[in-house]
């Protein structure tokens, strides 16, 4: 006998998606209260490979080694301005990493930097 409390989940067909909609759908919805901060940013956040803000308390969480990261703020000494992932402060001093494989496509590393220099000068 099924409980009158029991509430089905019932999946339907849609029909039409726009593109917004697949855009929202594509959208990080951000951790939920029942889950913890840190198994978010470590979990989520790692699996789907994006960057990640932590302030100073909450860097120390993280194994950025063990994730596939690199670590901008410790090889590069930039910091960045925003909101934490885990505790959500704002803050002007954010440790940032970002994903090994996305560090070509949107960031150059002071040794990239330099020798595309000289390449440009030699030219």
């Amino acid at each position: 006998m099924a409980s009158s409390k029991a509430n089905p989940t019932v999946l339907m067909r849609r029909k039409g998606w726009s593109q917004l909609d697949v855009l929202k759908s594509m959208e990080d919805q951000g951790y939920s209260k029942r889950r913890l901060p840190g198994a978010y940013v470590a979990g989520d956040l790692s699996e789907l490979r994006k960057t990640i803000l932590l302030c100073s308390k909450c860097k120390h969480g993280f194994d950025w080694k063990r994730h596939g990261y690199y670590n901008v703020s410790l090889y590069e000494q930039i910091l960045g301005t925003g909101r934490c992932d885990k505790c959500k402060e704002d803050s002007t001093k954010l440790f940032f990493y970002i994903h090994e494989t996305n560090v070509g496509l949107c960031w150059m590393t002071k040794d990239q930097y330099r020798a595309s220099r000289l390449g440009a000068a030699i030219v």
